[in-house]
């Protein structure tokens, strides 16, 4: 890898790469959950509770970046340097939704570990905190698109060009 390629990967650029992770994950392991409801799958259960655990690391990493990004950032022209603080707020709340879930999906994993078939109140919980945290991860998503991408919260006029 050239010299200068790794002097661009700045935290503002491994927080834009990572943030993508935990709503993603989370959504995946949502689909898979209902699957396996639907199903009644223990395997796509357990592939599910997996899943949320490593929205949950990423999560980690993600959130850790955030200060050098905004650091970063703040000296950019075209910035909202205001919703810097919100976006920052709801990342926190964010990062506890995550890990809640996956703290439930690990506790799922480990009290019915294979042969022993998973508790449909277990699945409720696990998809219920799942749910909370997507709709956290997507709003400070939007919260973090109004920091410096205005083609996210541009009103459409509905003209032509």
């Amino acid at each position: 890898m050239p010299i200068a390629t790794i002097s661009i990967m700045n935290g503002a650029y491994i927080h834009l790469t990572l943030n993508h992770f935990p709503p993603i994950l989370e959504i995946v392991a949502l689909i898979l959950l209902v699957c396996g409801a639907m199903w009644r799958s223990d395997d796509v259960r357990r592939a599910a509770f997996v899943i949320v655990l490593f929205a949950a690391i990423t999560g980690v990493p993600t959130y850790m970046t955030g200060d050098s990004a905004a650091d970063i950032v703040k000296g950019m022209d075209g910035v909202n340097k205001a919703a810097i603080g919100p976006h920052d707020e709801a990342a926190g709340a964010t990062l506890v939704t995550v890990a809640l879930s996956a703290v439930a999906a690990l506790f799922v994993l480990i009290r019915y570990r294979a042969p022993r078939t998973i508790a449909a109140w277990a699945n409720y919980v696990v998809t219920f905190l799942v749910v909370i945290a997507i709709f956290s991860s997507v709003y400070t998503a939007m919260l973090g698109g109004r920091i410096h991408h205005p083609e996210t919260h541009m009103k459409t006029t509905g003209e032509k060009r």
